[in-house]
């Protein structure tokens, strides 16, 4: 019941869904990007996959059993035209970022629908449906499994609206569509899904491999390289509208707080802090990069909001123990969406409001307008 109660829990939890493929995307790009070679491969097989489908599509103009009518044939050459498009534009050097990705996912499927229903032969329907398979292997890949079991629903619920038609509209016997549907299951349902069952299973075992390297074992948050690793990943897929905050939060005085009471005390402050700053319900990552330094991002409504982060941020080290422990916090923001500026910038400038807050006599928070700061 216990093993039960976690996968619900897992696949109920909204903060998880609201940052689904983030991680993913960022450890696939990590990890096709340790070969270059793999990454131009990748770009290569999406971009033909795109150019292949748009030739053959705008093909199925000549064919009788392709579309029929004006309105059937202007959505089939609007769609071989963006298929065009999407492969010239895959061809491009630089990496999509993880919304661009989810973009193309949804462009992809809409497509892929808008495209069966132009087909005139109700039978040819079925095998048009399995491009939208393309999408899926993408999606198993890049994007982890929350999207794909998205893709996957949207997929079952496009073929059971084609086979409605069919028998509905088209007036086809149920009996004589299954040869039909099966295909256009298998590979559009089943097959991404159990594609990434293998993909997520190797991504965890990867990731189980390389923790040690990415985590901080005292407080089980992310380390300096982990950051590094998922920051910017972290900034790009905040929700619109809303702000990206990040935070540096450094101990006062941790060194004497260390020699007066004991590493041991020094520990336990060290996993409080970073519990406490994991907790709250706007924080989406938090890293140690440095003996008493962390640095925590979140996605917050609206700039307003950022002033309640600060001040939750500074309290969440006010301690309850032996000792009185406090923190000096600096913090920026940026309007999400957009071109984001790389995580680097953003913790600098945060930083940097953090030694203001230290020469202010430390205890507090300074908050910088990111856009101010680099006017």
């Amino acid at each position: 019941m216990g093993a039960v109660r976690a996968g619900l829990a897992t696949l109920l939890d909204g903060k998880q869904w609201r940052m689904a493929g983030v991680l993913e995307y960022a450890f696939f790009t990590e990890m096709i990007h340790r070969q270059p070679r793999m990454a131009r491969i990748f770009h290569g097989c999406v971009a033909a996959c795109c150019l292949i489908i748009g030739v053959f599509n705008a093909g199925a103009q000549f064919n009788p059993l392709g579309p029929h009518g004006v309105i059937p044939r202007a959505l089939n050459v609007l769609i071989s035209l963006g298929c065009l498009i999407a492969g010239l534009w895959w061809l491009r050097p630089s990496w999509p970022s993880r919304r661009c990705a989810l973009c193309f996912l949804a462009w992809a499927d809409i497509s892929s629908v808008v495209n069966v229903w132009a087909i005139s032969s109700p039978e040819a329907r079925f095998g048009i449906a399995c491009i939208i398979s393309f999408a899926g292997m993408y999606a198993s890949f890049a994007l982890g499994w929350r999207v794909v079991a998205v893709h996957c629903t949207f997929a079952f619920v496009y073929i059971v609206g084609l086979v409605w038609m069919t028998v509905a509209i088209d007036g086809r016997p149920l009996w004589a569509l299954m040869p039909f549907v099966t295909v256009p299951l298998t590979v559009v349902v089943a097959l991404p899904s159990v594609v990434q069952f293998a993909v997520e299973t190797a991504r965890r075992e990867a990731q189980k491999v390389t923790a040690e390297s990415t985590r901080d074992p005292l407080t089980g948050v992310l380390n300096r390289r982990g950051w590094q690793y998922a920051a910017q990943q972290l900034i790009a897929a905040a929700p619109l509208p809303g702000v990206v905050a990040v935070a540096v939060v450094d101990i006062d005085k941790f060194k004497q707080v260390n020699d007066g009471a004991g590493h041991a005390f020094g520990d336990v402050v060290l996993r409080e802090t970073a519990q406490r700053l994991a907790a709250d319900n706007d924080v989406v990552q938090v890293a140690r990069v440095g003996g008493d330094e962390f640095v925590v991002a979140a996605h917050l409504g609206a700039a307003d909001q950022v002033e309640g982060f600060a001040k939750r941020c500074t309290e969440d080290v006010f301690l309850d123990l032996t000792v009185p422990v406090a923190a000096s916090v600096g913090v920026t923001y940026v309007d999400a969406g957009g071109d984001m500026p790389p995580a680097s910038d953003l913790e600098q400038v945060a930083d940097r409001a953090m030694y203001a807050a230290k020469r202010a006599g430390g205890a507090g928070y300074v908050v910088i307008d990111y856009a101010a700061a680099r006017a």
